[in-house]
Protein backbone atom coordinates (compact mmCIF):
# COMPACT_ATOMS: atom_id res chain seq x y z
CA UNK A 1 0.00 0.00 0.00
CA UNK A 2 2.80 2.42 0.91
CA UNK A 3 4.59 1.57 -2.31
CA UNK A 4 1.47 2.34 -4.35
CA UNK A 5 0.99 5.65 -2.50
CA UNK A 6 4.61 6.61 -3.18
CA UNK A 7 4.18 5.83 -6.91
CA UNK A 8 0.96 7.87 -6.99
CA UNK A 9 2.61 10.91 -5.34
CA UNK A 10 5.62 10.61 -7.66
CA UNK A 11 3.34 10.44 -10.71
CA UNK A 12 1.40 13.47 -9.47
CA UNK A 13 4.63 15.44 -9.04
CA UNK A 14 5.70 14.50 -12.57
CA UNK A 15 2.34 15.67 -13.94
CA UNK A 16 2.63 19.00 -12.11
CA UNK A 17 6.20 19.46 -13.38
CA UNK A 18 5.11 18.61 -16.93
CA UNK A 19 2.21 21.08 -16.71
CA UNK A 20 4.53 23.85 -15.48
CA UNK A 21 7.05 23.15 -18.24
CA UNK A 22 4.28 23.09 -20.83
CA UNK A 23 2.96 26.45 -19.59
CA UNK A 24 6.44 27.99 -19.75
CA UNK A 25 6.85 26.74 -23.32
CA UNK A 26 3.49 28.28 -24.19
CA UNK A 27 4.55 31.74 -22.99
CA UNK A 28 7.94 31.54 -24.73
CA UNK A 29 6.12 30.58 -27.92
CA UNK A 30 3.52 33.32 -27.44
CA UNK A 31 6.16 36.07 -27.22
CA UNK A 32 7.97 34.59 -30.23
CA UNK A 33 4.77 34.62 -32.30
CA UNK A 34 3.94 38.21 -31.26
CA UNK A 35 7.40 39.37 -32.37
CA UNK A 36 6.62 38.08 -35.88
CA UNK A 37 3.87 40.74 -36.10
CA UNK A 38 6.08 43.61 -34.88
CA UNK A 39 5.87 45.44 -38.21
CA UNK A 40 2.06 45.60 -38.06
CA UNK A 41 2.21 47.09 -34.55
CA UNK A 42 4.74 49.64 -35.76
CA UNK A 43 2.55 50.56 -38.73
CA UNK A 44 -0.48 50.98 -36.45
CA UNK A 45 1.48 53.33 -34.18
CA UNK A 46 2.74 55.34 -37.16
CA UNK A 47 -0.86 55.74 -38.36
CA UNK A 48 -1.92 57.00 -34.92
CA UNK A 49 0.95 59.51 -34.88
CA UNK A 50 -0.03 60.71 -38.35
CA UNK A 51 -3.64 61.22 -37.25
CA UNK A 52 -2.44 63.28 -34.25
CA UNK A 53 -0.29 65.42 -36.55
CA UNK A 54 -3.31 66.10 -38.77
CA UNK A 55 -5.22 67.31 -35.69
CA UNK A 56 -2.21 69.40 -34.70
CA UNK A 57 -2.54 71.46 -37.90
CA UNK A 58 -6.08 72.37 -36.84
CA UNK A 59 -4.94 73.77 -33.48
CA UNK A 60 -5.53 77.50 -33.12
CA UNK A 61 -4.09 78.36 -29.70
CA UNK A 62 -1.60 76.95 -27.13
CA UNK A 63 -4.42 75.42 -25.05
CA UNK A 64 -5.45 73.31 -28.07
CA UNK A 65 -1.94 72.47 -29.28
CA UNK A 66 -0.42 71.38 -25.93
CA UNK A 67 -2.60 68.24 -25.39
CA UNK A 68 -2.12 67.12 -29.01
CA UNK A 69 1.66 67.54 -28.67
CA UNK A 70 1.37 65.49 -25.50
CA UNK A 71 -0.38 62.66 -27.39
CA UNK A 72 2.34 62.70 -30.07
CA UNK A 73 5.01 62.66 -27.36
CA UNK A 74 3.36 59.68 -25.64
CA UNK A 75 3.35 57.80 -28.95
CA UNK A 76 7.04 58.53 -29.50
CA UNK A 77 8.03 58.16 -25.83
CA UNK A 78 9.39 54.61 -26.01
CA UNK A 79 9.55 54.43 -29.80
CA UNK A 80 11.82 57.22 -31.10
CA UNK A 81 13.49 59.29 -28.38
CA UNK A 82 14.62 62.17 -30.62
CA UNK A 83 11.08 62.75 -31.91
CA UNK A 84 9.71 62.54 -28.37
CA UNK A 85 12.11 65.29 -27.27
CA UNK A 86 11.03 67.57 -30.15
CA UNK A 87 7.41 67.58 -28.97
CA UNK A 88 8.38 67.89 -25.31
CA UNK A 89 10.46 70.97 -26.08
CA UNK A 90 7.51 72.46 -28.00
CA UNK A 91 5.29 71.87 -24.97
CA UNK A 92 7.84 73.49 -22.65
CA UNK A 93 7.67 76.61 -24.82
CA UNK A 94 3.86 76.48 -24.82
CA UNK A 95 3.79 76.10 -21.02
CA UNK A 96 5.91 79.25 -20.70
CA UNK A 97 3.59 81.05 -23.14
CA UNK A 98 0.51 80.01 -21.15
CA UNK A 99 2.32 80.67 -17.84
CA UNK A 100 1.28 77.21 -16.68
CA UNK A 101 3.83 76.06 -14.09
CA UNK A 102 2.08 72.69 -13.67
CA UNK A 103 2.36 71.89 -17.39
CA UNK A 104 5.97 73.10 -17.48
CA UNK A 105 6.84 70.74 -14.61
CA UNK A 106 4.95 67.88 -16.27
CA UNK A 107 6.98 68.30 -19.48
CA UNK A 108 10.30 68.66 -17.61
CA UNK A 109 9.62 65.44 -15.68
CA UNK A 110 8.81 63.64 -18.93
CA UNK A 111 11.97 65.07 -20.50
CA UNK A 112 13.91 63.63 -17.57
CA UNK A 113 12.47 60.22 -18.45
CA UNK A 114 13.72 60.40 -22.07
CA UNK A 115 17.21 61.40 -20.95
CA UNK A 116 17.36 58.64 -18.30
CA UNK A 117 15.98 55.99 -20.68
CA UNK A 118 18.75 56.77 -23.18
CA UNK A 119 21.48 56.86 -20.50
CA UNK A 120 21.91 60.66 -20.20
CA UNK A 121 21.51 60.62 -16.42
CA UNK A 122 23.13 63.98 -15.69
CA UNK A 123 20.74 65.75 -18.08
CA UNK A 124 17.85 63.77 -16.56
CA UNK A 125 18.68 65.07 -13.06
CA UNK A 126 19.03 68.64 -14.38
CA UNK A 127 15.46 68.48 -15.72
CA UNK A 128 14.15 67.32 -12.34
CA UNK A 129 16.02 70.08 -10.52
CA UNK A 130 14.50 72.67 -12.83
CA UNK A 131 11.02 71.22 -12.25
CA UNK A 132 11.59 71.34 -8.50
CA UNK A 133 12.46 75.06 -8.59
CA UNK A 134 8.70 75.84 -8.83
CA UNK A 135 5.92 74.99 -6.33
CA UNK A 136 4.42 71.58 -7.17
CA UNK A 137 0.90 70.21 -6.92
CA UNK A 138 0.36 66.70 -5.50
CA UNK A 139 0.08 64.97 -8.89
CA UNK A 140 3.35 66.43 -10.14
CA UNK A 141 5.04 65.55 -6.85
CA UNK A 142 4.02 61.91 -7.35
CA UNK A 143 5.41 62.01 -10.90
CA UNK A 144 8.58 63.75 -9.70
CA UNK A 145 9.42 61.19 -6.98
CA UNK A 146 8.55 58.29 -9.31
CA UNK A 147 10.86 59.69 -11.99
CA UNK A 148 13.59 60.24 -9.39
CA UNK A 149 13.38 56.55 -8.47
CA UNK A 150 13.65 55.63 -12.16
CA UNK A 151 16.76 57.80 -12.55
CA UNK A 152 18.39 56.33 -9.43
CA UNK A 153 17.68 52.75 -10.54
CA UNK A 154 19.36 53.51 -13.88
CA UNK A 155 22.29 55.02 -12.02
CA UNK A 156 22.66 51.74 -10.11
CA UNK A 157 22.48 49.77 -13.36
CA UNK A 158 24.91 51.94 -15.33
CA UNK A 159 27.48 52.87 -12.68
CA UNK A 160 26.95 50.07 -10.11
CA UNK A 161 26.22 52.71 -7.47
CA UNK A 162 24.30 51.79 -4.33
CA UNK A 163 21.30 54.14 -4.38
CA UNK A 164 19.06 52.06 -2.11
CA UNK A 165 18.80 54.69 0.63
CA UNK A 166 17.91 57.47 -1.83
CA UNK A 167 15.37 55.22 -3.54
CA UNK A 168 13.78 54.40 -0.17
CA UNK A 169 13.58 58.10 0.71
CA UNK A 170 11.73 58.86 -2.52
CA UNK A 171 9.43 55.88 -1.94
CA UNK A 172 8.60 57.26 1.51
CA UNK A 173 7.86 60.65 -0.06
CA UNK A 174 5.33 58.99 -2.38
CA UNK A 175 3.76 57.03 0.48
CA UNK A 176 3.32 60.22 2.50
CA UNK A 177 1.39 61.72 -0.42
CA UNK A 178 -0.62 58.61 -1.34
CA UNK A 179 -1.79 56.04 1.22
CA UNK A 180 -4.50 54.25 -0.76
CA UNK A 181 -3.56 50.58 -1.43
CA UNK A 182 -5.46 50.81 -4.73
CA UNK A 183 -3.42 53.70 -6.07
CA UNK A 184 -0.72 52.68 -8.63
CA UNK A 185 1.81 55.10 -7.12
CA UNK A 186 1.32 53.49 -3.69
CA UNK A 187 1.92 50.01 -5.13
CA UNK A 188 4.91 51.14 -7.19
CA UNK A 189 6.55 52.84 -4.18
CA UNK A 190 6.04 49.70 -2.05
CA UNK A 191 7.62 47.56 -4.75
CA UNK A 192 10.74 49.72 -4.98
CA UNK A 193 10.98 50.05 -1.21
CA UNK A 194 10.73 46.32 -0.44
CA UNK A 195 11.89 44.50 -3.61
CA UNK A 196 15.02 43.29 -1.76
CA UNK A 197 13.25 42.62 1.57
CA UNK A 198 12.41 38.91 1.89
CA UNK A 199 10.11 39.64 4.85
CA UNK A 200 7.80 41.96 2.89
CA UNK A 201 8.18 40.25 -0.49
CA UNK A 202 5.18 37.85 -0.18
CA UNK A 203 2.94 40.82 0.68
CA UNK A 204 4.17 42.84 -2.33
CA UNK A 205 3.73 39.83 -4.64
CA UNK A 206 0.13 39.43 -3.48
CA UNK A 207 -0.50 43.18 -3.86
CA UNK A 208 0.83 43.16 -7.43
CA UNK A 209 -1.16 40.05 -8.39
CA UNK A 210 -4.38 41.58 -7.07
CA UNK A 211 -3.78 44.85 -8.93
CA UNK A 212 -2.83 43.12 -12.20
CA UNK A 213 -6.03 41.07 -12.09
CA UNK A 214 -8.00 44.35 -12.08
CA UNK A 215 -6.12 46.00 -14.96
CA UNK A 216 -6.64 45.79 -18.70
CA UNK A 217 -3.52 45.14 -20.80
CA UNK A 218 -4.05 48.59 -22.32
CA UNK A 219 -3.54 50.30 -18.95
CA UNK A 220 -0.16 52.18 -18.86
CA UNK A 221 0.68 50.57 -15.51
CA UNK A 222 0.07 47.00 -16.73
CA UNK A 223 3.52 46.28 -18.28
CA UNK A 224 5.22 47.92 -15.28
CA UNK A 225 3.35 45.85 -12.70
CA UNK A 226 3.71 42.56 -14.62
CA UNK A 227 7.45 43.19 -14.94
CA UNK A 228 7.76 44.13 -11.24
CA UNK A 229 5.92 40.93 -10.27
CA UNK A 230 8.12 38.79 -12.53
CA UNK A 231 11.21 40.41 -10.96
CA UNK A 232 10.07 39.33 -7.49
CA UNK A 233 9.04 35.86 -8.72
CA UNK A 234 12.54 35.37 -10.15
CA UNK A 235 13.94 36.14 -6.70
CA UNK A 236 11.75 33.46 -5.09
CA UNK A 237 12.39 31.02 -7.99
CA UNK A 238 8.71 30.74 -8.90
CA UNK A 239 7.66 29.04 -12.15
CA UNK A 240 5.18 31.90 -12.68
CA UNK A 241 8.03 34.30 -13.46
CA UNK A 242 7.95 33.32 -17.14
CA UNK A 243 4.21 34.01 -17.38
CA UNK A 244 4.43 37.57 -16.05
CA UNK A 245 7.64 38.35 -17.93
CA UNK A 246 5.91 37.23 -21.11
CA UNK A 247 2.77 39.28 -20.37
CA UNK A 248 4.92 42.37 -19.84
CA UNK A 249 6.99 41.69 -22.97
CA UNK A 250 3.90 41.08 -25.12
CA UNK A 251 2.39 44.41 -24.03
CA UNK A 252 5.66 46.24 -24.73
CA UNK A 253 5.98 44.65 -28.20
CA UNK A 254 2.41 45.58 -29.08
CA UNK A 255 3.02 49.15 -27.84
CA UNK A 256 6.32 49.30 -29.80
CA UNK A 257 8.12 49.99 -26.52
CA UNK A 258 11.86 50.06 -27.27
CA UNK A 259 12.69 50.69 -23.60
CA UNK A 260 11.50 47.27 -22.45
CA UNK A 261 13.46 45.48 -19.72
CA UNK A 262 11.09 42.49 -19.80
CA UNK A 263 12.16 41.19 -23.23
CA UNK A 264 15.82 41.31 -22.14
CA UNK A 265 15.11 39.48 -18.90
CA UNK A 266 12.99 36.94 -20.78
CA UNK A 267 15.95 36.36 -23.11
CA UNK A 268 18.15 35.62 -20.09
CA UNK A 269 15.55 33.21 -18.69
CA UNK A 270 15.24 31.47 -22.07
CA UNK A 271 19.02 31.06 -22.11
CA UNK A 272 19.09 29.64 -18.57
CA UNK A 273 16.34 27.15 -19.45
CA UNK A 274 18.18 26.14 -22.64
CA UNK A 275 15.42 27.56 -24.89
CA UNK A 276 18.09 28.82 -27.25
CA UNK A 277 15.94 29.15 -30.37
CA UNK A 278 13.61 31.50 -28.51
CA UNK A 279 16.53 33.41 -26.95
CA UNK A 280 18.11 33.86 -30.37
CA UNK A 281 14.86 35.23 -31.86
CA UNK A 282 14.36 37.60 -28.93
CA UNK A 283 17.90 38.93 -29.39
CA UNK A 284 17.17 39.86 -33.00
CA UNK A 285 14.23 41.94 -31.75
CA UNK A 286 16.45 43.57 -29.10
CA UNK A 287 19.08 44.46 -31.72
CA UNK A 288 16.43 46.26 -33.78
CA UNK A 289 15.14 48.06 -30.67
CA UNK A 290 18.66 49.18 -29.71
CA UNK A 291 19.20 50.61 -33.20
CA UNK A 292 15.99 52.65 -33.04
CA UNK A 293 16.09 53.54 -29.33
CA UNK A 294 19.72 53.33 -28.13
CA UNK A 295 20.18 53.04 -24.37
CA UNK A 296 23.48 52.81 -22.54
CA UNK A 297 21.79 51.28 -19.48
CA UNK A 298 20.21 48.43 -21.46
CA UNK A 299 23.19 47.75 -23.76
CA UNK A 300 25.40 46.07 -21.12
CA UNK A 301 22.73 43.52 -20.15
CA UNK A 302 21.87 42.97 -23.79
CA UNK A 303 25.50 42.25 -24.68
CA UNK A 304 25.79 39.65 -21.92
CA UNK A 305 22.61 37.89 -23.11
CA UNK A 306 23.75 38.10 -26.72
CA UNK A 307 27.23 36.73 -26.01
CA UNK A 308 25.93 33.89 -23.82
CA UNK A 309 23.30 32.83 -26.33
CA UNK A 310 25.58 33.07 -29.36
CA UNK A 311 28.33 31.10 -27.54
CA UNK A 312 25.85 28.39 -26.56
CA UNK A 313 24.43 28.25 -30.09
CA UNK A 314 27.97 27.90 -31.50
CA UNK A 315 28.73 25.12 -29.02
CA UNK A 316 25.55 23.29 -29.98
CA UNK A 317 26.26 23.86 -33.67
CA UNK A 318 29.76 22.38 -33.29
CA UNK A 319 28.41 19.47 -31.26
CA UNK A 320 25.71 18.88 -33.88
CA UNK A 321 28.27 19.12 -36.70
CA UNK A 322 30.52 16.64 -34.89
CA UNK A 323 27.58 14.30 -34.30
CA UNK A 324 26.61 14.60 -37.99
CA UNK A 325 30.19 13.78 -39.05
CA UNK A 326 30.23 10.75 -36.75
CA UNK A 327 26.85 9.67 -38.10
CA UNK A 328 28.04 10.05 -41.73
CA UNK A 329 31.27 8.16 -40.93
CA UNK A 330 29.23 5.38 -39.34
CA UNK A 331 26.94 5.24 -42.37
CA UNK A 332 29.94 5.04 -44.74
CA UNK A 333 31.48 2.26 -42.65
CA UNK A 334 28.19 0.37 -42.63
CA UNK A 335 27.89 0.87 -46.40
CA UNK A 336 31.41 -0.48 -46.96
CA UNK A 337 30.72 -3.44 -44.70
CA UNK A 338 27.43 -4.06 -46.48
CA UNK A 339 29.08 -3.85 -49.92
CA UNK A 340 31.95 -6.11 -48.82
CA UNK A 341 29.53 -8.61 -47.33
CA UNK A 342 27.32 -8.51 -50.42
CA UNK A 343 30.33 -9.02 -52.70
CA UNK A 344 31.60 -11.88 -50.54
CA UNK A 345 28.18 -13.53 -50.49
CA UNK A 346 27.88 -13.03 -54.27
CA UNK A 347 31.27 -14.70 -54.83
CA UNK A 348 30.30 -17.58 -52.56
CA UNK A 349 27.01 -18.00 -54.41
CA UNK A 350 28.85 -17.94 -57.76
CA UNK A 351 31.29 -20.57 -56.53
CA UNK A 352 28.44 -22.65 -55.18
CA UNK A 353 26.58 -22.41 -58.50
CA UNK A 354 29.74 -23.28 -60.42
CA UNK A 355 30.42 -26.25 -58.14
CA UNK A 356 26.87 -27.41 -58.54
CA UNK A 357 27.14 -27.28 -62.34
CA UNK A 358 30.42 -29.18 -62.26
CA UNK A 359 28.87 -31.79 -60.02
CA UNK A 360 25.91 -32.16 -62.37
CA UNK A 361 28.29 -32.65 -65.35
CA UNK A 362 30.16 -35.34 -63.50
CA UNK A 363 26.92 -37.03 -62.51
CA UNK A 364 25.79 -37.08 -66.15
CA UNK A 365 29.10 -38.55 -67.31
CA UNK A 366 28.90 -41.26 -64.69
CA UNK A 367 25.38 -42.17 -65.75
CA UNK A 368 26.48 -42.53 -69.44
CA UNK A 369 29.23 -44.90 -68.41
Amino acid sequence: MKKLLFIYILSLCELVLYAQTDEMNYYFYKVDSIIKHKDSFKKKLENEIQSFKVKLKQGQNPEDIYPINRLIYEAYKTYISDSALIYLNKNIELAHTMQRIDLLQESLIEKSYIYAATGMLSAADTCLQEALSYPMNTQNKLKYFTQKIYNLSHQEELYNNNCKNEITQNCDSILRLESSPENPYFIWANFYKYYADSKHMPQIILMLKDKISELEASDPWYPHFTFALSYLLIKVCSEERIKYLALSAITDIKNVNRDSPSIMMLTQEAYKLNKLDYAYNYIHYIVESQNEYPSRTRTSNYMISLQNTVDKMQQLSKAKEKANQQFITTLICLFIILCTSSTYIYILLRKQTHSKKELQKKMKSWIKM
